[in-house]
Parts: C-alpha cells; sequence; structure tokens
C-alpha cells in the first residue's frame, strides 16, 4: 500500500520505531549501574565494582548497546520508515486514514496540540482503539474537530514550535508523567531499596 505522503514537499516526519529500545537499554543499564554502585558503596558483599575500570566498562558496555539503536534511529528519522506527517510552511500534511488524499491542516487553523505519549498496556486499556501508542492531538481554531496524528515522535511537539511559534503546543501531563519516570525511575527505585531493605 502506497504512502499518501509520499509525494508532498516538505520535512517528513516519520513513526520513530526504534526509539523504545534505546529507552530500554537506557533504564536497564541505569538500574545495573545505581544497584552495583549502591552495593559498592555500602561495602556489600557480592555484586560490587571492583575498581574504576569495571564502572567505566558497564558505561562502554551501554554505548556499545546503544550506538546501533542510536544509528538505525538516525536512519529512521531521516529516509526509512513510515511517515506518519509532512510539515511544510503552509500546515501539517497528515493520513486521516478516509480519503485516498492526504489531509491537510494549515498553521492559521491550528488552536492547539498536545502530544500523549503512553505505554502498550495504559493504550490498550483505553475505550478507542485507535488512541493506541504516541500520538498528536491537534484542535482545530474553526471547525470543533480534533485532528489526530497516529505515531507521532516526540519531536514533532519542537518541529511544529519551529514553523509557528504562536500554537500551543505541549506534552500532555501523563506524557510528561512517563518521561520523568523514566528518566528517574531506573536511579531512584534501587535507592529506595536499599535505604528501606
Amino acid at each position: 500500500m502506497k504512502n499518501k505522503l509520499k509525494d508532498i514537499r516538505g520535512e517528513r516526519i516519520r513513526w520513530q520505531i526504534f526509539t523504545p529500545i534505546i529507552y530500554m537499554i537506557y533504564m536497564a543499564v541505569a538500574m545495573v549501574v545505581t544497584v552495583v554502585g549502591i552495593s559498592t558503596l555500602l561495602g556489600e558483599e557480592g555484586t560490587k565494582f571492583e575498581s574504576a575500570a569495571e564502572f567505566f566498562e558497564i558505561i562502554w558496555l551501554f554505548v556499545a548497546l546503544e550506538v546501533p539503536f542510536v544509528l538505525l534511529s538516525l536512519l529512521n528519522r531521516r529516509f526509512v520508515g513510515k511517515m506518519v506527517c509532512v510539515l511544510c510552511k503552509d500546515g501539517i500534511y497528515y493520513d486521516d486514514g478516509l480519503y485516498p488524499e492526504p489531509a491537510f491542516i494549515c498553521w492559521g487553523d491550528i488552536k492547539s496540540a498536545r502530544y500523549n505519549f503512553e505505554l502498550p498496556f495504559y493504550s490498550y486499556a483505553r475505550s478507542a482503539p485507535l488512541y493506541m501508542g504516541c500520538h498528536m492531538e491537534i484542535k482545530s481554531k474553526y471547525k470543533n474537530e480534533t485532528v489526530i496524528v497516529y505515531h507521532a515522535p516526540h519531536y514533532l511537539v519542537y518541529k511544529m514550535k519551529k514553523y509557528c511559534p504562536s500554537i500551543d503546543v505541549k506534552f500532555s501531563g501523563f506524557s510528561k508523567f512517563l518521561i520523568i519516570a523514566m528518566i528517574v525511575f531506573p536511579v531512584v527505585v534501587p535507592i529506595l531499596f536499599f535505604v528501606f531493605v
């Protein structure tokens, strides 16, 4: 099936399929480094860093695991992958799934936009199956409707601000919570474990 957005000129935004893997590797390595680091500081027997070299070995392992996925993600962003929308000076072209031609919303018609970053179990639990996964909800000023760009990557928020700085574009409250949790969780949980156990 041909992508409707293939022939449109503009900045192509693609579905980022490798980003979740990059986040998962970060979370796993951050948790391991935190647990082993705390064990070392507390002088626990068993798993601990014997030297600074061991610590740097884990960091190099992290880099070695991340680099292929970061490169694949960059290739995915620029060259390969399903296009979810195309940004141009006039507005946004997107696939609404209803018509053979791509849908369009101009910058002047956008009242606000909200990015929703969701985990699979949360997405599937919602009543509307079309909301599954990450997506951008764009509210129209003149029509009383909400446009949804499915599988939108998180950097779409910044790209929209670049084209039209006056638009109110932001992450949803739950999305902010998830992003902060993914950064803080792997470090805080092991610390709490050692404090309370």
